[in-house]
């Protein structure tokens, strides 16, 4: 079981009354340990009582609730991903630049260009290609979902 030490952050979430405690414990073997734990007020069990506690007792601050993290863009077929490429108006200016690559980085790049089977948003081929290309996040991601959409 272990025994509460110290609260370090409180932190709101989505969920009313629901909290993300950032705690020490002092666990079996008796050594500090530190991790966020789930509170509800409710919780009956484990470290939830003395956390209920150490709340009702001590003045804190409850941290705003963390924006969810955006979902990550889905992969492209490689039919989508040279669609974009051509309708952008950015095929040439990619192929030349890998064209202006140093070997092996060159033949790497091709190999990728032409035979990947899913083009990822953050391979470090596209990343690359993003730098070279002067896209900035948004544009880039517009451009992506734009491709997404054809079917």
């Amino acid at each position: 079981m272990h025994q509460l030490k110290n609260v370090h952050t409180v932190t709101a979430t989505d969920k009313p009354g629901i909290l993300i405690v950032n705690i020490t414990t002092l666990n079996d073997e008796g050594t500090d340990e530190r991790f966020d734990y789930t509170y509800s007020p409710s919780d009956p069990y484990g470290i939830a009582p003395d956390i209920r506690d150490w709340l009702a007792e001590n003045e804190h601050t409850v941290l705003p609730a963390l924006p969810p993290e955006p979902e990550p863009l889905p992969n492209l077929a490689p039919y989508q991903f040279r669609a974009m490429l051509k309708l952008s108006g950015m095929q040439s200016a990619l192929e030349s630049w890998i064209d202006g690559l140093a070997e092996p980085a060159n033949t790497i790049a091709r190999a990728k260009l032409e035979f990947s089977l899913v083009f990822k948003r953050d391979n470090d081929l596209i990343l690359s290609a993003q730098q070279v290309l002067g896209l900035t996040d948004e544009q880039l991601d517009d451009l992506w979902m734009q491709a997404h959409a054809i079917e």
